[in-house]
């Protein structure tokens, strides 16, 4: 008996053992914490809601950005994205100006010291 236990007890089996456990815990945090809801509203430049905008969600891959997602306002401006699995997403807003984009606010790139989100 004292074998197994010399066995089970040594630092290559616990070791292991203690990541592996990590890492499912973190993946249980995660999958009864992604409840990522995105909701916004779209309005002109006196405040007005504009009905059937389009609003894409992009989601930066290392080095590029990838659009992943597309919805349109409703009557009242209001967009809604649903979960997609990713804890960490930001927002940019863009202005149209003669047929091209212009950033109004960058998204951030990473949401480190920021805080909870409620």
């Amino acid at each position: 008996m004292s074998g197994w236990r010399a066995i089970l007890l040594n630092r290559f089996v616990l070791v292991p053992g203690a990541i592996v456990l990590a890492i499912v815990l973190w993946n249980i945090y995660v999958a009864t914490h992604n409840n990522g809801l995105l909701i916004g509203r779209v309005t002109d430049s006196s405040g007005r809601p504009v009905a059937d905008a389009t609003v894409s969600l992009w989601v930066y891959n290392f080095t590029t950005y990838e659009e992943k997602e597309r919805v349109a306002t409703d009557a009242d401006g209001v967009f809604r994205f649903k979960p997609n699995g990713q804890n960490e997403r930001a927002l940019a807003i863009f202005e149209i100006e003669n047929g091209s984009a212009v950033a109004l606010s960058q998204a951030p790139r990473s949401f480190a010291g920021r805080g909870s989100a409620t």
